[in-house]
């Protein structure tokens, strides 16, 4: 058989008309059945009564649903031989003439589906393989109706850039090890039936509930109180009817399921809205991440009055934050924690006698000064003194301070941050000595011993402006050291004109080693944070919990310094982390009054 070949670019439109099922055929020679896609997909002809009938398997039954069966590209009669004329798309390879087997194909290899479509043309056959770079995005296929080139939508990170990218995207979180199966895999999940929604909920909640795998560089949030029965109600179902009238849903049902709302690959909004929810069109790119525009999201469950608890108990004859423009929903509703208010119950919403003000009435949910914003804001916090206190061999605890109330989450992992620990508490201030709660702190835990871990801190405030750190790093102690020790005194060193001499000295918690061995310590100082060289001191090992040395002062404001003590078992040399970092300023003032 004669097979010329010409090169002809191929568009994913083209393509999707023509898509070659190479459904396998008989091996000429000793006529048994051979894959098209190396063994692990097939298809054959089951002679009937009215003739030969293609049956498909695995990947090639997925095609078939979506408009390509086998006769796209066999009569099915015989040996599964090509149609009477048809062009292989890729290579623009002809093959003509009734009956004609495909046993050549590019440089006299067989021909398989990675020539027809799944390959470079004009280069030599190999087997398919999902992984490598080829003509073809995920998207192309797996598009679900969207039309273009790289037409998947989504906020878990398609890169829709080149048909490489796009496939390594999807890869973030499917596995593809089985792609020829035709079953779904999701990486760290396994295998699912996308039409079901509970085990699309089980993978959701693998990377949301904690410790999910990072996509595309990112950690995704978490459904922090999902289940709980104060939190989010779509997760528990706990509310009490203050959202009008439902349809199509109970009170007291099971908690939804996340495709009542969301859609992982079609949505181009930051929260994966789907585009149809309970039957009904929702704008979602219409919704940002404040929550203006929710109310069409909203709207389709509740009907009438969305906050018809308000007026019932006779405090407010109309909606006392009605929909419009600049209604931030999110403010008080969704998920990743930010619950901005007591759930209002009928039996004392009003407490009787109590006033408005106080924090025990469910009035001051929304009666509280400054409570709701007039208006959205779109500044993100500001993130400041980030650090990592009580490191263990397998904990840590991670503090930072943001200008506004903002959410606490850390990102974290080996080499890349990619699990995420945290809550949604709204505070400002880190956790320490003087500072009462609320105040921030993250502790992580199951960390392996004697192990460097990177870490970034994640806030957002009220509205769901977000805000990442830089990375940072920290490392676990082994077992068998010592403890991380704690400053326990701050150096002052302001001192009158023309004083220039400042002797300063340096105090910390003594820390045990395991073993009985005695412990040393030494304490760094540096004129910048990171501690990055020349260092002012580095050393010496000392048995003493104090340091003395002395500074020269200039005028105000001086210099900054900033200082951190380890300590180490003096026998094996095994050191523990290094304490919190400690800054003071040394500078003269002049004491003459004016």
């Amino acid at each position: 058989m004669s097979i010329p070949f010409r090169t002809r670019p191929l568009a994913a439109a083209a393509f999707l008309s023509v898509l070659v099922l190479a459904c396998g055929e008989d091996d000429p020679v000793n006529g048994a059945p051979r894959s098209a896609d190396s063994g692990t997909s097939r298809a054959a002809a089951t002679a009937t009564a009215d003739g030969p009938v293609c049956r498909g398997t695995g990947a090639h039954d997925k095609h078939g649903l979506v408009g390509f069966g086998c006769s796209t590209c066999h009569e099915c009669g015989g040996l599964m031989q090509f149609s009477s004329t048809f062009t292989l798309p890729t290579s623009g390879a002809s093959i003509s003439g009734p009956g004609n087997v495909v046993t050549v194909g590019v440089n006299g290899a067989p021909t398989t589906c990675s020539v027809a479509c799944h390959n470079v043309g004009g280069l030599a056959t190999q087997p398919v393989d999902w992984s490598t770079p080829g003509p073809l995005a995920c998207s192309s296929c797996h598009s679900q109706g969207q039309s273009g080139a790289f037409p998947a939508r989504s906020s878990h990170g398609v890169d829709s850039s080149s048909a490489t990218a796009n496939r390594a995207a999807c890869q973030n979180c499917h596995d593809t090890s089985n792609h020829v199966s035709g079953t779904v895999v999701i990486q760290g999940v396994g295998a699912l039936d996308p039409n079901d929604p509970a085990q699309v909920d089980g993978a959701c909640k693998k990377c949301h509930g904690g410790r999910g795998a990072a996509v595309a560089g990112k950690t995704p949030p978490l459904l922090v109180g999902y289940a709980a029965a104060d939190g989010d109600f779509h997760g528990a179902r706990a509310g009490t009817g203050f959202g009008g009238s439902l349809i199509g849903y109970a009170r007291g049902a099971d908690p939804l399921p996340c495709m009542a709302c969301h859609d992982a690959h079609q949505s181009s909004n930051a929260f994966l809205f789907a585009s149809t929810v309970n039957t009904s069109p929702v704008a979602d790119a219409t919704i940002n991440r404040a929550g203006v525009g929710a109310e069409a999201l909203c709207e389709r469950c509740h009907s009438g009055a969305r906050h018809a608890g308000c007026s019932a108990a006779g405090c407010h004859t109309t909606d006392p934050v009605p929909g419009g423009a600049n209604k931030p929903c999110f403010f008080c509703h969704g998920h990743e924690g930010i619950v901005n208010f007591r759930l209002p119950t009928w039996a004392d919403h009003p407490v009787p006698g109590m006033a408005i003000s106080d924090p025990n009435n469910y009035c001051w949910h929304c009666h509280s000064t400054g409570w709701f914003p007039a208006t959205p804001e779109y500044v993100a916090p500001t993130v400041s003194a980030v650090a990592v206190t009580g490191i263990a061999a397998t904990s840590a605890t991670v503090r930072w301070n943001t200008n506004e109330k903002a959410t606490s989450y850390v990102e974290w992992g080996v080499g890349t941050p990619s699990n995420v620990d945290g809550n949604g508490v709204l505070v400002t201030q880190a956790c320490g000595a003087g500072v009462n709660p609320p105040c921030r702190e993250v502790t992580l835990t199951g960390l392996a011993p004697a192990t460097q871990y990177v870490y970034r801190v994640r806030s957002s405030d009220a509205l769901r402006n977000v805000t990442v750190s830089q990375s940072y790093t920290f490392t676990t102690s082994d077992p068998n050291a010592p403890g991380q020790p704690s400053i326990t005194a701050v150096p002052d060193g302001a001192v009158p004109y023309p004083e220039t001499s400042v002797p300063v000295t340096f105090q910390w918690s003594a820390v045990a080693d395991p073993n009985g061995d005695p412990v040393e310590y030494r304490v760094q100082i540096s004129t910048t944070p990171g501690f990055t060289a020349p260092l002012v001191l580095d050393g010496p090992w000392t048995p003493s919990t104090t340091y003395s040395r002395t500074f020269t002062a200039t005028e105000w404001p001086g210099t900054t310094y900033y200082w951190r003590v380890q300590a180490r078992d003096a026998v094996h040399d095994l050191r523990s982390p290094w304490s919190s970092v400690d800054a003071f300023g040394i500078w003269w003032y002049d004491p003459m009054p004016y």
